[in-house]
């Protein structure tokens, strides 16, 4: 199973949303390559907010369906962040949703 370390795609420039783009590149490039699960680690990365993670699930539902969404599995150091990632991707789901 693939594994992406987050903090390795941070935007130089420090930009949360160029962040979680350049991560999205690297998650459906990684979920192309396989059929199965892509790890995402976020252990030691800075504080991001929820645009971050609204990023990457909306680029990957657009690149590759909303399904694929269910294919991310998250290593988050923290129940928070958890309950953060969770309320991202239940909202670019109702957003793809409502796209169709």
């Amino acid at each position: 199973m693939p594994s992406l370390i987050a903090k390795s795609f941070l935007d130089p420039k420090g930009s949360v949303v160029a962040s979680g783009q350049r991560l999205a590149e690297g998650v459906i490039k990684s979920l192309r390559e396989t059929s199965g699960p892509v790890v995402i680690d976020l252990h030691d990365m800075p504080p991001v907010a929820s645009s971050y993670f609204n990023v990457v699930f909306l680029a990957v539902a657009q690149a590759l369906g909303a399904d694929a969404i269910g294919r991310l599995h998250w290593q988050a150091p923290l129940p928070m962040i958890d309950k953060l990632i969770q309320r991202s991707r239940d909202a670019a789901l109702a957003r793809v949703a409502a796209l169709r």
